[in-house]
């Protein structure tokens, strides 16, 4: 998948800007504040709906206007062109895939997969299992797809006992078969995943010398040996206690070690960074070789916590991984410039005012 044109309206501090894409990586440059993560926005919200940096919609558009427009043409691997329209007013999204209206955001993330790495990813090691899981989901949804409409019955299920609980109600064994074979059927699936996935990694992160001991490991979210089932029998009266479901699917994790042990206090901020997004590059892989689509890649910072050294060494694994990236940096070193090739495309930005550098 690529982003052939771009075009942003009322977003923050683009008043409107109309950009073409290399197929290869996009440099965005410029001074804090002017423009540049708002790119990046753009195309997430085109993806999600919804931005990564505010859940407050007012935010999101241009001081004294009402509403922002964003508009993509993108094409597939195979060269199909998809047109994504999205406006957002008073709270609403209009969201029109190739002139139709479309309700369901799967269907979005769907027709534009993209990988995003901030600043602040580095949560995915140090933080709760939340962001991890988040990641697996995200990975198997792009390459399995009934796991959506998997994951949503077993949601839906996990609601009602929920609700049963909270009601005070003894009785909630009912659920409990019924999310045992939805948790079986999302266990083999993620299960599945996350061997490709250990795969995958080794592959793109070869000859990294720290990364040569890590590995991603699974944990379904109830004790070994028991069905899950079993394991609600056995939390029953916990559950009642505290009023909702404490084992199932929803608290498996991705479990990160080195040599068997955790990486949390292994790793510095700039490692911690360069392991996530060769994991999300990992991910991009396997969807590439299931799937025949790339996933379009969304570097936030990526001078930040890097030394020259590793910013190079991790420029060139993204670059050989052939995926259109779209990268933000402040300040243009001779060295990265040296590095763009021929399918690649520097762009300067002061102002909310996007202009070719080369």
């Amino acid at each position: 998948m690529k982003i052939k044109q771009l075009t942003i309206q009322q977003l923050r501090n683009i008043s409107k800007a109309e950009l073409k894409f290399s197929s290869g990586i996009n440099v965005i440059q410029g001074g804090n504040g002017a423009g540049k993560t708002s790119l990046l926005e753009a195309i997430y919200l085109l993806a999600r709906a919804r931005s990564f940096r505010s859940t407050q919609t007012k935010k999101l558009i241009q001081a004294k206007k009402n509403s922002l427009t964003l508009f993509a043409l993108t094409e597939s691997q195979n060269g199909k062109e998809t047109r994504i329209g999205l406006k957002k007013q008073g709270g609403q999204n209009l969201i029109k895939i190739d002139g139709t209206n479309v309700r369901k955001l799967s269907k979005l993330a769907s027709t534009l997969p993209i990988a995003l790495i901030t600043p602040q990813s580095h949560r995915l090691i140090e933080a709760g299992p939340e962001y991890r899981r988040r990641l697996l989901n995200w990975g198997v949804f792009h390459v399995e797809h009934c796991y959506r409409d998997l994951l949503s019955k077993y949601n839906r299920v996990i609601a009602q006992r929920n609700a049963s609980l909270k009601a005070g109600n003894k009785d909630t064994d009912v659920w409990n078969q019924q999310l045992s074979n939805y948790a079986k059927e999302i266990k083999n699936l993620q299960t599945s995943y996350v061997i490709s996935w250990n795969k995958a990694f080794k592959q793109v992160s070869n000859d990294i010398n720290f990364l040569d001991s890590i590995s991603i490991g699974y944990q379904q979210g109830w004790e070994k040996g028991l069905s899950l089932s079993e394991a609600l029998k056995k939390k029953r009266q916990t559950d009642q206690v505290r009023g909702y479901t404490s084992v199932g699917p929803h608290r498996s994790d991705i479990r990160l070690t080195i040599d068997g042990t955790p990486i949390k206090n292994h790793l510095s901020r700039g490692q911690q960074k360069f392991l996530v997004t060769l994991l999300m590059l990992a991910q991009s892989k396997i969807k590439f070789t299931k799937e025949k689509e790339k996933t379009v890649i969304l570097f936030d910072d990526f001078q930040s916590e890097l030394d020259q050294l590793t910013q190079s060494t991790l420029f060139n694994i993204i670059q050989g991984q052939a995926c259109q990236t779209f990268m933000t940096i402040i300040e243009r070193e001779k060295g990265l410039v040296k590095k763009l090739g021929s399918d690649d495309e520097m762009f300067h930005v002061e102002h909310g005012d996007f202009s070719r550098v080369i």
